[in-house]
């Protein structure tokens, strides 16, 4: 079955993508989590149209995570414990 990615999906492809795919993959976890449309004239139409809002989110996406990285990079945890008598934590 051919459809459009509307989600980045890791070895599928990027959003705007026209891929083809199991018939089962497709109708049970792809287009239920609207993560892709079929692959016709009026859905390309229509993302088209949605294609850029779904660009902005990838970006936010994208941006949150960077924010978090940089976030956990500054923390600094420090653990202390006492060694017993033979030097073993």
């Amino acid at each position: 079955m051919k459809i459009i990615l509307t989600t980045n999906i890791k070895k599928l492809g990027k959003v705007g993508d026209q891929v083809h795919v199991k018939t089962g993959f497709a109708r049970n976890f792809l287009f239920p989590n609207k993560m892709a449309l079929r692959d016709t004239e009026s859905n390309l139409k229509y993302f088209e149209k949605i294609k850029e809002k779904i660009n902005i989110k990838e970006s936010e996406k994208k941006q949150k995570a960077i924010d978090l990285i940089e976030a956990v990079k500054k923390i600094n945890i420090e653990f202390v414990k006492e060694a017993d008598e033979k030097d073993q934590l």
